[in-house]
This record gives C-alpha cells, structure tokens and sequence, in this order.
C-alpha cells in the first residue's frame, strides 16, 4: 500500500527446478542452458572490462585545432566542448568582430570534426567487439 510505510518485498528467485522446467518447455535442453549460464559471465565481464578501457579512452580523447594563420587554437573533446582557447594578441591589430567570430567558429569547428571522427573511431571498436561476442 502507497503511504502506509510498507516496502513490497521482492519475489524470491526461481528455484532451479523451476528454471529447468522452464527452458524445457521452451525447447532448450537443461546441460546446455547450465553449460550458458556458466560460461556466459565470463566473455561478458571481458567484454565489459574491453569496453570500460574504450570508455576511458574515449574520455580522454582531445584534439587541437589552429587557425591558417596559427594565430587560433582550440582544444575540444570528444563531448564537444571547447576546453581551451588561445587567441594570438595579433588578431586584435585588425579590430573587425565579425572576421575573428567566424575564424574562431571555424577552428572550434575544425576541433570538433576532429575530436568526432576519433570518438567515432573508438565506439566503432567497442561495437565491433559486442559484435563479435554476441556471435560466439
């Protein structure tokens, strides 16, 4: 009941037995289903570990971006965000708002390309993985 202070309690687990039964019926044959159930866990907590090292990966992705002229640079990650911006005190000689907002959206831009083409290398890799482990 909502509001009287009661916690439902979970439903106990099947019994192996009825585990059994179930997968008979379903049209498995039980050593087999007890053969998946223990070699299963195995490729997943590889997998898992192989796909933890990729997520590392992929958060430490950062790439560099520069202007023609090198007087812009821009550091973004694979999230997309701008995590540094240098701006060369020679770009302040011309002073024209508009030209340095669409060289410097052009560089973040530049960064980004890059910072996505690698965090879309590295998630191909972690697909590619699942992938073939599923077809195992």
């Amino acid at each position: 009941m909502a509001g009287s202070g009661h916690q439902a309690r979970p439903a106990a687990p099947p019994q192996q037995a009825e585990i059994d039964q179930y997968w008979v019926r379903a049209g498995g044959n039980v050593e087999t289903q007890r053969v998946l159930l223990t070699y299963e866990p195995v490729q997943f907590d590889r997998l898992a570990a192989e796909i933890r090292a990729i997520q590392r990966e992929l958060a430490e992705v950062v790439e560099v971006a520069e202007s023609d002229d090198g007087l812009i640079v821009a550091t973004v990650n694979a999230r997309g965000d701008l995590m540094d911006l240098e701006l060369d005190p020679r770009l302040f000689r011309h002073p024209d708002s508009k030209a340095l907002s669409e060289a410097i959206t052009g560089v973040y831009r530049s960064g980004r390309a890059a910072a996505d083409a690698r965090a879309f290398e590295l998630t191909m890799r972690q697909l590619e993985l699942t992938r073939k482990e599923i077809q195992k």
